[in-house]
């Protein structure tokens, strides 16, 4: 999102509006704002990454619940408020791609829940 804004303006547009093009015809008074907010969610994702790596590292790989326990959370986090809005906003779309993303983390985080312990 921060490296790639064209890219990712395509990509919504495609997503949210059936045409990759739908995002810059919006005007040249939001594009500044687009390519803002978007920088700045794909740097607080990269942030999200690197955090969540580190758990990994580190209690997740101990087995420690506290591990599980922030990558659990921490999906919920983003998941239920960004599909709530999606929705709300009648922008399904990236409702449905939250939903296939949450799928994907869920379910093998999911398989792992037993062999984590309490500290």
């Amino acid at each position: 999102m921060a490296l790639l804004p064209e890219i990712t303006r395509q990509g919504f547009g495609l997503i949210l509006y059936g045409e990759a093009g739908a995002v810059a015809g919006f005007g040249p008074e939001v594009q500044p704002y687009l390519r803002l907010s978007h920088a700045v969610m794909g740097s607080l994702m990269v942030g999200w990454g690197l955090a969540l790596w580190l758990v990994v590292q580190g209690p997740f790989r101990r087995g420690d619940r506290l591990g599980w326990n922030v990558l659990a959370i921490s999906q919920v986090g983003w998941y239920v408020p960004d599909t709530a809005v999606s929705i709300a906003t009648g922008l399904w779309p990236n409702a449905v791609l939250n939903t296939v993303f949450a799928l994907a983390y869920a379910v093998p985080l999911l398989a792992t829940r037993s062999l984590f312990r309490a500290r």
